[in-house]
């Protein structure tokens, strides 16, 4: 009789290949929000814009458009409008 494969064992296999790869599966391009007003940004890889309380922009990780990671610092960010 063979043996039954579970999820956890398909799950695991899978963790344990991809820590085994070691490279990064979706190659995404790190930008920053740029801000343009006081609630508009724009992403500094696409340009897209969008409306956002400053104090909820850190919630917005990704952009919607191109999928940029915002994980880098915006060297103007205390630039006075």
């Amino acid at each position: 009789m063979s043996e039954k494969i579970t999820v956890k064992d398909i799950v695991d296999i899978y963790v344990k290949a991809l820590a085994e790869a070691d490279v990064d599966i979706l190659e995404r391009p790190h930008g920053h929000w740029k801000r343009i007003s006081e609630r508009t940004h724009a992403c500094s890889i696409c340009g897209r814009r969008i409306w956002v309380y400053k104090e909820n922009l850190p919630f917005v990780k990704y952009c919607p458009l191109c999928g940029a990671r915002m994980d880098e610092e915006d060297t103007n960010a205390n630039e006075t409008l």
